[in-house]
């Protein structure tokens, strides 16, 4: 089949507002100079087109290294999670703000960099709202030691609530492939379960996915089954 959309766009996340969805990418060098974080619609899923970028200049906060964002709908407002390298080298994640899922969206600038537990950042954002309650899940960024980790969130979103909470480490052997990390989390409800999706290895050689599975947002997660997807 063709592609849905033949350009770069890594790192996706997909958002659904009534009967369109909007789709979320890291940073690309086809986007119009300065933009950040393109943006596409859909009312399928097979068609998509541009509706635009979530910034038309780069944060100021920070140097590079755009990536992952992620968009959680909270009553009429739009939360936006990213990835971004802060002056002193840690990556950081921040939040942006908007009342339209496709903007425009206001910086709120780093929410959490690191908090001194071998970690020298975090990376790859994820969202959840659980009843009246955010959560944000994210991986830790090495080197030595990389995790999947979730912070709760304040109650405007805007902030973190308490302190970090490792969920899950690299223990299998496909995770210890190469460069051997666990990241990009996505975490959801199904039934009475919630899953976390997550990918691991090294995405310069042998790369996949796995899934984990918890009865609450905070864990424990059991990882299930192996892995889902494999790349050499």
């Amino acid at each position: 089949r063709p592609p849905a959309f033949d350009r770069d766009f890594p790192d996706p996340s997909v958002l659904r507002v009534g009967r369109i969805y909007y789709a979320f990418a890291t940073h690309t060098a086809w986007e119009p100079a300065a933009h950040v974080f393109p943006i596409l619609e859909s009312s399928d899923l097979a068609t998509w087109r541009s509706a635009g970028d979530v910034f038309s200049t780069p944060p100021r906060w920070g140097v590079g290294d755009w990536w992952a964002p992620a968009v959680v709908a909270r009553g009429n407002d739009f939360f936006l999670y990213y990835s971004g390298l802060n002056p002193s080298g840690f990556h950081c994640i921040a939040v942006a703000m908007a009342t339209m899922p496709a903007g425009p969206y206001t910086d709120h600038g780093p929410i959490a960099c690191t908090d001194g537990r071998a970690a020298i950042g975090y990376i790859d954002a994820w969202p959840l709202l659980a009843g009246d309650r955010g959560y944000l899940y994210f991986s830790v960024d090495g080197p030595d030691h990389h995790s999947i980790s979730v912070l709760p969130l304040s109650a405007d979103m805007l902030s973190v609530a308490g302190p970090r909470v490792e969920l899950l480490g690299v223990t299998q052997g496909w995770e210890e492939m190469g460069h051997g990390t666990v990241e990009g989390p996505s975490v959801f409800v199904w039934g009475s379960q919630y899953v976390l999706l997550y990918s691991g290895g090294d995405w310069r050689r042998r790369y996949g996915m796995g899934y984990a599975v918890a009865g609450s947002p905070t864990g424990p997660f059991v990882k299930t089954g192996g892995q889902l997807l494999t790349n050499g």
